[in-house]
């Protein structure tokens, strides 16, 4: 998963790799949390059906420095969306802006 330009958002990922952000700040990272008939098929068919925990490795190739980078975080359990918080809000209704 690569970013770039996002501000203020927050990604819910499941992946292979840590994602990869690029001239983007306040980004925020938690596990995959939507669930739906059918999904362990679907985790399985594309290779994602192991949690890796690669969702909290994030890369800023704007920060090369050793310790941890200022715009990316990951989204403490107590703020992170409900499940039903996605089917609910429209993609561009839920507080995402970019260029």
């Amino acid at each position: 998963l690569r970013i770039h330009s996002a501000m203020e958002c927050d990604f819910y990922v499941r992946t292979k790799s840590g994602p990869i952000i690029e001239h983007s700040s306040h980004v925020r990272f938690a596990p995959y949390t939507l669930d739906y008939p059918g999904l362990r098929n679907h985790l399985e068919a594309s290779g994602l059906d192991q949690e890796t925990g690669f969702w909290a490795k994030a890369e800023d190739f704007n920060w090369l420095r050793s310790q941890q980078s200022p715009n990316w975080s990951i989204i403490p359990a107590d703020d992170r969306a409900l499940p039903d918080f996605f089917l609910a809000v429209p993609p561009a209704a839920a507080g995402c802006s970019g260029p």
